[in-house]
């Protein structure tokens, strides 16, 4: 290390900072301090070179808010990689954990779209040698770079994706009564639950209740048939058939076996389908 040092400074000067107590597996207590003293210089470096180790390393050293990269240290890994698999296996791990495992591009991108932000992404070998995949990536304020074959181990799809966000979860205890509002009564399939959100935000819907009974709203498979709807809607789940009493709406049921044609109704701005 001192060798490569020594060619390099006779090449471009003298560094302002060596710090050559590298881990291969660092702690956080080495990390926090070793970007202290990269704090304590007196003008940014406006070159970072990696001798011996990595970009991949060095990207997630100065990234990670936690100071800790969280795909090199085996146990903080191990975390990581337990907990995108709960958010991404589990339909209700979202509520227990906070977060959602948002994955693919097109989801990634809707996200932002909308104003939403992720805490953490993580992009495949494969798609961080992608410029477009590489950048979505980049929106995150966190980036680990894996192995394709260690992303099928998180993802639920056949197929898994190349790129995933996770972003804390909108939870939303109570309706807005005067929202234009979609009420789900115990739709259990997630496909239908949603095509659903997908209609209500293309009919100008904001809001969607659903009742207890429901498919959770936002479980990956629900997301990923919403199609990027979730972001634009305010959704309100698990609530019992008396919270609908709050809405200052008209109400209207539809039902496939009969009954008037919805076509045939005129309503104001303010509505809720049930």
């Amino acid at each position: 290390f001192a060798g490569l040092v020594a060619q390099l400074a006779a090449k471009a000067g003298e560094a302002m900072l060596v710090i050559d107590d590298v881990a291969p597996n660092p702690d956080s207590a080495l990390l926090a301090e070793q970007t202290a003293r990269l704090a304590a210089l007196p003008s940014p470096p406006e070159v970072i070179v990696a001798l011996g180790g990595g970009f991949y390393y060095l990207r997630e050293y100065f990234r990670n808010p936690d100071a800790a990269c969280p795909v090199t240290a085996p146990q903080a890994r191990r975390r990581v990689f337990e907990r995108l698999r709960k958010l991404a296996n589990d339909p209700g791990a979202y509520r227990k954990l906070g977060e959602l495992w948002i994955e693919g591009e097109h989801l990634c991108e809707a996200l932002l779209l909308k104003g939403g932000a992720a805490s953490h992404a993580v992009a495949t070998e494969t798609a961080w040698a992608t410029p477009r995949l590489r950048a979505l990536a980049e929106q995150a304020a966190a980036v680990s770079i894996v192995p394709d074959a260690l992303m099928a181990g998180v993802s639920s799809l056949e197929s898994p994706a190349a790129i995933g966000f996770v972003c804390a979860w909108p939870r939303v205890e109570a309706p807005e009564p005067r929202r234009p509002s979609v009420v789900l009564d115990r739709v259990q399939d997630p496909g239908n639950v949603g095509a659903i959100l997908r209609s209500a935000a293309a009919f100008g819907f904001t809001q969607v209740l659903a009742l207890e009974g429901s498919a959770a709203l936002w479980s990956p498979k629900v997301l990923r048939a919403g199609m990027g709807a979730h972001f634009g809607l305010r959704l309100v789940e698990g609530l019992e058939i008396d919270a609908l009493d709050a809405l200052a709406l008209p109400l209207v049921t539809t039902s496939s076996h009969g009954g008037e044609p919805i076509s045939g109704r005129m309503f104001g701005s303010g509505r809720s389908l049930y």
